[in-house]
């Protein structure tokens, strides 16, 4: 489960930039799972 929350406290920081790359990122680890 995607816990978007969570991202931002690991990144520590808020970006739509960021925020799209880390989507893109789990999207291609859901397609090489």
């Amino acid at each position: 489960v995607y816990d978007a929350s969570r991202a931002r406290d690991r990144l520590g920081f808020v970006c739509k930039t960021s925020f799209a790359a880390v989507l893109a990122a789990l999207a291609a680890e859901e397609g090489a799972a």
